[in-house]
């Protein structure tokens, strides 16, 4: 057992910052569970509802429930994560993962096929897409935190653009979506043990500080945790954070973000389809939209030159906009300018609301402060595939669902307009 121990916390010695391989660490385990997110069921819900006969409202309806059990459980990750680390964690979100998908592939039903996308999806998405792996970065980063933090947001929607083509490239050569998920439950279990290895909690297990800095200890005799925070941050507890107004409003502007963002992400191949564009351009297209996010390192940039607030003001004011031109989207040059817009804006609601978190709260207990707040923010996500399809089914077109995301982000950029950052008190 001993020497289990002492194999599993070897030291790495690197001739740079070992901060760069964890997060480097967390894009495949992110790539795995996006296989489980909405954007990989919003890909493949064409090649279910053709093979299972099952309505797409019921197939939404598994992507919004397994994100809004991901919220609730949210909080007790964050606390997990923060009291024990990411490692073990994200090692068990993988085998969860893993058998989710092997379960799925053999779905002939729609309750094992809810069982198992929900409980794959509900765990998989806090511990390997969102809330972990945040963690981490804001542990091992803090001078170039924001444009770290927008380089991992990008892991998700550019893991979702492959798992699409997956699904389409696999499709045209007869591999079904249940061989496809059978492939991604084989590619899951090849990236659990690197996790196990490599990846380490915070920079102080290492010898570090945030950004590479040395670190020893005061006391090496002591086992109590000496976590130090370099003395200009001021990191807020839990306490503090959720009795100010601005962590309850960033959380209501990113919540609202990600409604609009999901709503449309989910609604657009369908959309496109019935505009007359193929399925599988269609496809193509979501694809590109969710690679785009790609622009989220560029809105990392630009908040260290104008702050995390106005840089979510600004992509909310371009998506409203883009969203706008949607209503008068009908060929494929159109529907191709509106996703190189759209991809580029809208999908850094999560990302410019975590900035702010982390900007005006610290980092100490930020994995506990986003698992208080990630509860919102998940179900509202979550909610889009429903809102979505429902407000489709209802009206028959898609008029009222792109004016329904249209109020939703300028009620979001109202409540922006009214953020301050709070005013840190030392902890009595």
């Amino acid at each position: 057992m001993q020497q289990l121990y002492k194999f599993l916390n070897w030291k790495p010695n690197t001739s740079f910052y070992y901060g760069w391989v964890v997060v480097g660490l967390t894009l495949p385990a992110t790539f795995c569970a996006t296989g489980l997110a909405q954007i990989a069921i919003a890909g493949a819900q064409d090649y279910i509802y053709e093979d299972m006969g099952w309505s797409r409202s019921s197939i939404a309806f598994a992507a919004s429930a397994g994100t809004w059990i991901a919220g609730l459980l949210a909080p007790i990750i964050g606390r997990i994560t923060d009291k024990y680390g990411a490692r073990y964690l994200m090692v068990f979100g993988l085998l969860v993962a893993a058998c989710s998908f092997f379960i799925i592939s053999f779905s002939h039903n729609i309750v094992m096929f809810y069982s198992a996308y929900i409980t794959g999806r509900a765990i998989s998405g806090p511990i390997l897409i969102n809330l972990t792996p945040r963690t981490i970065v804001v542990n091992f980063f803090r001078k170039k935190r924001n444009i770290i933090l927008s380089t991992t947001s990008t892991f998700r929607p550019i893991s979702g653009s492959i798992i699409i083509l997956m699904f389409a490239a696999f499709a045209s050569i007869n591999i079904d979506w249940r061989q496809t998920y059978m492939v991604l439950a084989f590619l899951t279990l090849i990236i659990f043990p690197f996790i196990l290895i490599f990846l380490r909690n915070k920079p102080e297990d290492i010898g570090l500080l945030p950004d590479g800095i040395p670190y020893e200890p005061n006391d090496k005799s002591s086992n109590e945790d000496r976590t130090p925070v370099l003395d200009d941050e001021k990191s807020f507890t839990l306490k503090q954070a959720t009795k100010t107004k601005t962590l309850w409003i960033v959380t209501a502007a990113m919540s609202l973000g990600l409604t609009g963002q999901s709503t449309i992400m989910f609604s657009l191949v369908p959309f496109f389809v019935e505009s007359g564009i193929s399925q599988t351009n269609a496809a193509v297209i979501l694809s590109i939209g969710s690679f785009l996010a790609l622009g989220n390192i560029g809105w990392g940039y630009i908040s260290t030159y104008i702050g995390s607030k106005n840089s979510f003001i600004t992509s909310l004011i371009i998506g409203t906009c883009i969203t706008y031109y949607l209503l008068s989207v009908n060929t494929l040059p159109e529907a191709y300018i509106f996703i190189f817009i759209w991809g580029l804006t809208a999908n850094s609601a999560v990302n410019m609301g975590q900035m702010i978190i982390a900007e005006y709260f610290g980092r100490k207990w930020y994995g506990s402060i986003l698992g208080v707040v990630a509860p919102i923010s998940t179900i509202c996500l979550g909610m889009g595939p429903f809102l979505g399809a429902s407000i489709r089914d209802l009206s028959s077109n898609y008029t009222p669902l792109i004016y329904t995301v249209i109020g939703i982000n300028i009620t979001a950029l109202v409540l922006l307009f009214t953020v301050r950052k709070p005013e840190y008190k030392e902890s009595k």
